[in-house]
Formats: structure tokens, sequence, C-alpha cells
């Protein structure tokens, strides 16, 4: 049932063309670097999400990169950071672990949830909008129902990398920030009740990217990212240079309550075909996506993305995403 379906099953909504813009979007690589891709200490480069993996991210990745990685020991506590740059690393951490000051770092740390329900690994912000947070190196698995690995949905701005999130109804959520090059996979299986995604961002309240992850869902209930306005409204999302694949639709960019996501940019991701249905369901209000995009060509990009087996196209210009 996976894989490939008929151009007629790609969207949930009504089909719909995209038109391609032809430049990367204003201010595309302001989340970068010069090379494009920021140095990441101690990890060497990593030119796209493909390169990504269980090797390079987590406490492993980080012992392999020559860090000071790997001496675990037990953390008791405090498990609320409300002191402005704590430090926690090299530590087996059970349960979650509240970040509620500015320039927290947690890095090198194994992160167990223990099979707890409607748990985080890692929250930042949940009653205030810290910022400089680091989130790095760290492996957090062992969730159930309702779980988020790492959860940013009310953080300010910061940087979550080279982490190995499996095992979580959610890998990551955010609402602003930079992710990048960490290794989401193995979601909690699937039960008919999860409502499981790799990556959410449901309302933005900065800039967000996701920049050279490996993202993948094992292909049912819901999508590897979901992009959408229900807690508030989305503006202003990157996703570049990832790897991303699985997921009823491997990608959604849906109307909700508060209206429908703008500059919303895909650009450089290559796609595995492991989708249930199709590669994204996608919704667009008023009137048909020739004119919304004529009007507004910010509103959404599709550049540059291919089929991760073929790299051939993964959206010809003026065509609704083929499958392979």
């Amino acid at each position: 049932m996976h894989g490939r379906t008929s151009h007629s099953a790609l969207l949930l909504a009504a089909p719909l063309a995209f038109v391609i813009a032809c430049s990367a979007p204003e201010g595309g690589e302001a989340a970068s670097s010069s090379t494009g891709r920021p140095s990441t200490p101690g990890g060497g480069d990593v030119v796209h999400g493909r390169d990504i993996g269980a090797a390079n991210t987590g406490i492993a990745g980080a012992i392999a990169a020559g860090l000071p990685c790997g001496q675990l020991t037990d953390y008791d506590g405090p498990y609320i950071i409300d002191a402005p740059g704590t430090v926690i690393e090299n530590k087996r951490i059970v349960g979650t672990l509240k970040i509620l000051a500015d320039d927290v770092t947690v890095r090198c740390c194994d992160v167990d949830l223990d099979g707890e329900i409607d748990a985080r690994g890692i929250w930042v912000g949940y009653e205030t909008n810290p910022s400089g947070w680091l989130i790095e190196w760290n492996t957090i698995h062992g969730g159930a129902t309702g779980t988020i690995g790492v959860d940013l949905t009310t953080s300010g701005d910061g940087v979550c990398r080279r982490n190995d999130v499996s095992r979580q109804e959610n890998g990551i959520r955010l609402s602003g920030g930079r992710v990048e090059e960490n290794y989401l996979h193995d979601p909690i299986p699937y039960d008919g009740t999860a409502h499981r995604d790799q990556v959410e961002i449901y309302g933005t309240t900065q800039p967000a990217s996701l920049l050279r992850n490996r993202i993948e869902h094992d292909g049912e209930e819901t999508a590897a990212i979901n992009i959408t306005c229900d807690f508030g409204p989305t503006d202003d999302v990157l996703v570049q240079d990832n790897f991303i694949d699985g997921g009823n639709y491997t990608l959604y960019d849906r109307e909700q309550g508060e209206g429908m996501p703008t500059r919303v940019r895909f650009i450089g991701n290559q796609h595995g075909d492991s989708f249930y249905y199709g590669l994204m369901s996608a919704d667009r209000e008023g009137t048909s996506d020739a004119a919304v995009q004529a009007a507004d060509p910010e509103r959404f990009l599709w550049q540059d993305n291919t089929w991760a087996e073929t790299t051939d196209p993964a959206h010809p210009e003026g065509e609704v995403i083929p499958v392979p």
C-alpha cells in the first residue's frame, strides 16, 4: 500500500498546480553561513540531510567526532532549569527536562522518557520564552502516546542540532529557531489513535529553519513534516537540504484555524517514496493556485527538490507533484 500512487491520489484537498519560482527567496540563506551551511563544532561539515544518520548524531556521533562525551552519569535534577547559562552535559536523564531560562545548553545526554504518556524529552519555554538555547548531540528515546522528543513551541531563538530522536509520537515541534542536522526516525508504532509527525510547526513566533536533517517516518499517520496554523499564524519557514521520507503524505502544508501558512519554502530537499498516499497534501485559499502565486509568490516556494533514488526533479515546473 505504500509508495507509488496515481496523480489523482496525491492530495487530500482539491487538486492544485504549484508555480515554481526561478530564484531563491529573499533572505533564503540567512540561516546558513557563506558556505551554505554553518560549522558544527566537532562534527565536521554536512552538505545535505542524506549525510545524516546514527553514526554522526546523538551520543554515538559525538563520540565518533571526538567530543568529550560518553562517560554518562545519572542526572538527579533540577528538572526545571530557571538559571540562565546553565550547561547540562554527559547525563542520563529519565523524564522531562524543562528549560525556562536563556542561554541554556543541553549536550551529550541520553534522555529516556521510559514509556511515559504525553511527556516531552526536552521542553523549552513552556511557561516563558527563553532564547539562546543550544540542544545538541543528545539521544532522545523511549516515548509513548502523546510524546514529543524536543518541544520548542513556546521558545525564543536557538539551535537544535545533531540529536538522534526516536520512539516518540512526534519528533520535534517548533515555533521558531534553527533545527539542523538531526536524525529523526522510528516513531512509536501506530496504534490506531496516535497522530504521529516527525516535525510539527503549528504556528510561528519567529523565523523557523529546518536544515540538513534526516527525517524518516514509517509511512502511516501522519507526516514527516506537518506545517499548519493550528495554534496561530505560521509565517517564514525554510525547509532546505533535508532528506525527507514517509508519512501518509510526506509533507503537509494545510489551512487550519488561523488561516494558511505563508512564506513556506522547500528548497533542495531529497525525498524517498515510502509515503502511504503521496508526497504532499496542501491547501490554498481564495482562488486557484496560479492566481494566488502570481499575487503573492512568497506564499509558497518549491525549488530544486528531487527524488532521492533517481535525483529526478520531484516537482517539474507547472505540474502537480508526480509520483515515481
